[in-house]
């Protein structure tokens, strides 16, 4: 992240340009001992990317693996960029009992069960999608939920 502004009117959040999505990065990554790598080190950058989310206030809350850009540096390192704030909200009160939303709000397969519940999304729902697409991206699907078919 470059930069960010809060007023009363609207917020902005300024982001460098990411590279191609986690999707397209699953059809290009064969090795699964790859794919683990990227996985680990997406999972350090973006919880740290979430934390300054969250630490300005506001929860993603529409983690997946099209919204997670991936582009090589020139010094061959990995540079992970979360992307899409279309549905970002300011975070609840944590001293609040949690709202309920009248729709779902996210995305089915990488959400966490308090979003499945219609719960408004929080920090903890952005970390649980993060762990998810980063096993989604090693195993290629992902653990069962009480929420599955």
């Amino acid at each position: 992240m470059l930069g960010y502004k809060i007023s009363k009117d609207y917020s902005e959040i300024l982001m460098t340009h990411g590279g191609d999505n986690m999707e397209t990065w699953m059809k290009r990554v064969s090795s699964q001992t790859t794919r683990m790598h990227m996985a680990a080190e997406m999972l350090r950058q973006g919880i740290s990317a979430i934390k300054t989310l969250h630490e300005i206030g506001f929860v993603h809350g529409d983690m997946k693996p099209a919204n997670i850009c991936l582009r090589i540096t020139k010094k061959e390192k990995f540079k992970f960029s979360v992307i899409d704030f279309g549905v970002c909200q300011k975070l609840p009160d944590i001293n609040r009992i949690p709202k309920k939303n009248k729709y779902f709000c996210g995305n089915y397969m990488f959400c966490s069960e308090m979003q499945l519940d219609k719960y408004r999304p929080n920090q903890y729902c952005d970390l649980v999608a993060l762990v998810l697409i980063a096993y989604y991206f090693i195993y290629r699907n992902i653990p069962i939920t009480k929420y599955a078919a």
